[in-house]
């Protein structure tokens, strides 16, 4: 399989103490693993403001209360304009709310009704005496033990019912229903007979997105608005949520109608628009359903699959007179409940959970239990910018690291948690970090009001970054991300005043600051009441060009791009030619990147071990801006008797000079 591999060789080591280009770039792609009311529980990808909200959230005002910072700083970054990686964690004893929906079929003898009253009521027809029929009963047949008329119809019955299965895998499901189904079949000899036989047929499968309490129920209506008669009978799924419609599509129970290009079937419609369930549909199962009700019946089974087989009315919303839907059956348009769906250890509060930190190591080191569980590792597929930690326990911390060390194309955003208050304690808390290039660490916390409950709630300052982030990767990832001049900065309004944790100083006895710089701890201070952050040091060791946020970030910039645009253009040959336009392309990528750096510039390595193992081996040359950190001022004291400074520093004798 092809590959893109880059080797990040750092030859910028600063001996002594850079304003770049800006760039747009398309959204940040932020990832973030939470705990949440509902939702999918496999990796989901580049989600917007929209679908964070329909996924996730059922009520905005506890989202904090009930699982943190993760979920809050998710909403942070799209609100903000960015995309979010999301993986919904939850207790491995969970369960999957669904409900199973299937149909039996029985031949049965029935009254054979002329009509309805005005009220309503079936008007019943009788045997009279000397022969004929009324539907008067006053001259009904005394002698006939039974007067009534009767004829044989197919009697079909929905019903609904759960399982007893754990798990989250919709298939797993199917299987364990269809076995179920075939266990309470009336004819063991004939499963799911099509002969006139009664039988029992399982339909469908509709399960939540996610394991979980659910409160979701499912309405299905006949859709007549296309006038009469219909060619096929399209019925409207709707989807509910403790009274809020969440969504709406359109299916039919025939596999095989389609409208344009698209399949009709419920599976397919599900699969395709359906975000709040899941489903499988039971083709074999259906079509012997439809033989089986339309042979009792006496018409094609093509007739009964495309007509109202809910309500039983044909193309033209008239009363089939053979088939009925039984009294005991279920009603579709009252709705259906999700059922069985159970939190398990997590409980109502998945924060005070044993296992709430298990599962999120899981999910960022790739062992969980759904499908493609290990998808967070794939560099060519599975872009990610950068994962801001949210008060996460010291395991998950390590799990993020190892992560962005492997992939070394996104970065780390890393707190320290809350309620430090001294050097000493930062200290200790720093001292199990990894120094690395891709991570940064914050020790700050604060209060601010949760933007939905409006409450004070105290968080790390990895989620009051979350914004500001996006909107500095939108406007160029290439600034430094720190400063009052590039918005990472807070107003009075934003932070409750006197609820930041530690301010460094530089007091008699102890510059706090330089203290700060030299472990690579970023700290934010108070100018006239704008909190500022005011460094973005990356936690590596050395001193070197990758020692600010803001070049490391320019540097992943250049390997996503390339990445992407290198399987479009392998298997070129290894001629001069092709080599000059396989330069030429890569180019044309490090184009748009090229105002971020005072140097850009690639060059093909020739190596023929490379080339003998088809390798195009090249560097990629960066120089970067400088920026200003700190400044420095001299005041020089000129004499009195001098014309101008020049003269003034020319009679100079030579005592020393304090600064």
């Amino acid at each position: 399989m092809g590959r893109t591999l880059f080797a990040i060789e750092d030859y910028s080591d600063i001996e002594t103490q850079q304003q770049t280009a800006i760039v747009p770039d398309d959204k940040p792609r932020l990832f973030f693993a939470f705990s949440s009311d509902k939702g999918p529980e496999e990796y989901k990808r580049n989600l917007d403001r929209n679908k964070v909200d329909a996924l996730y959230i059922t009520n905005r005002k506890t989202i904090f209360q009930k699982h943190g910072q993760a979920l809050l700083g998710a909403t942070s970054c799209v609100n903000s304009g960015g995309l979010a990686d999301c993986k919904r964690i939850v207790a491995t004893d969970s369960k999957l709310a669904h409900i199973c929906i299937a149909a039996r079929v029985k031949k049965e003898n029935v009254p054979d009704i002329a009509g309805y009253s005005a009220t309503g009521d079936p008007i019943f027809q009788y045997y009279m005496v000397g022969g004929g029929i009324t539907t008067d009963s006053s001259q009904a047949d005394p002698s006939l033990p039974d007067p009534l008329v009767y004829k044989s119809v197919a009697m079909i019955t929905y019903e609904a019912s759960v399982l007893a299965i754990d798990g989250n895998d919709p298939d797993a499901f199917a299987t364990a229903f269809d076995t179920y189904c075939q266990s309470v079949a009336p004819d063991h000899n004939n499963i799911y007979p099509v002969d006139g036989t009664e039988g029992y047929y399982p339909l469908f499968i509709l399960t939540d997105n996610g394991r979980g309490v659910s409160n979701k129920k499912i309405i299905i209506e006949a859709d007549w608005s296309r006038g009469r008669p219909i060619d096929f009978m399209k019925y409207i799924l709707k989807v509910y949520e403790e009274g809020r419609k969440l969504e709406t599509y359109a299916f039919s129970f025939n596999q095989d109608i389609d409208e344009n290009k698209v399949n009709l079937s419920i599976a397919n419609i599900v699969r395709k628009y359906g975000l709040q369930i899941r489903c499988r549909q039971f083709d074999k199962q259906i079509r012997a359903f439809a033989e089986n009700a339309a042979f009792i019946a006496g018409i094609t089974s093509d007739d009964f699959i495309n007509s109202d087989i809910l309500n039983a009315l044909d193309e033209n919303m008239e009363q089939y007179d053979k088939i009925q839907i039984s009294t005991s059956s279920i009603d579709f348009s009252q709705g259906i409940a999700l059922l069985n769906g159970d939190n398990g250890d997590f409980g109502d509060t998945p924060l005070d959970s044993v296992t709430y930190t298990a599962r999120l190591v899981e999910a960022f080191n790739g062992s969980s239990d759904v499908k493609n569980f290990d998808e967070i590792y794939d560099l060519d597929n599975y872009r990610i910018d950068a994962i801001f930690d949210q008060n996460y326990p010291d395991p998950v911390k390590r799990a993020i690291e190892d992560l962005v060390e492997f992939r070394q194309d996104c970065f780390y955003f890393r707190d320290m948690g809350l309620g430090l208050t001294s050097i000493g304690q930062i200290q200790f808390a720093n001292s199990s970090n990894l120094k690395s290039r891709f991570c940064a660490t914050y020790h700050n916390s604060w209060d601010i009001e949760d933007p939905y409950s409006y409450k004070p709630i105290t968080v790390t300052a990895t989620y009051s970054l979350i914004n500001r982030f996006v909107n500095h990767f939108l406007n160029g990832v290439s600034r430094p991300f720190a400063g009052i001049p590039f918005n990472v900065a807070w107003a009075s309004n934003e932070i409750i005043e006197g609820s930041v944790n530690f301010n460094p100083k530089n007091v008699p006895g102890t510059d706090q600051i330089q203290w700060f710089k030299d472990n690579r701890i970023n700290y934010a201070v108070y100018y006239n009441g704008t909190l500022s952050m005011e460094s973005e040091f990356t936690s590596q060791s050395r001193t070197t060009q990758l020692t600010w946020i803001n070049n490391v970030l320019s540097l992943q910039a250049i390997m996503r791009d390339v990445r992407l645009w290198c399987p479009k253009n392998r298997y070129r040959w290894i001629t001069t030619k092709d080599l000059s336009d396989y330069q030429n392309d890569v180019n044309t990528v490090l184009e748009k990147h090229s105002g971020n750096y005072q140097t850009l510039e690639l060059v093909y390595a020739k190596d023929a071990n490379y080339e003998n193992n088809k390798i195009y081996y090249a560097y990629i040359y960066v120089r970067f801006f400088n920026h200003i950190e700190d400044e420095f001022f001299r005041i020089a004291v000129l004499k009195t008797n001098g014309s101008g400074y020049e003269d003034s520093i020319a009679l100079n004798t030579g005592e020393s000079t304090d600064y």
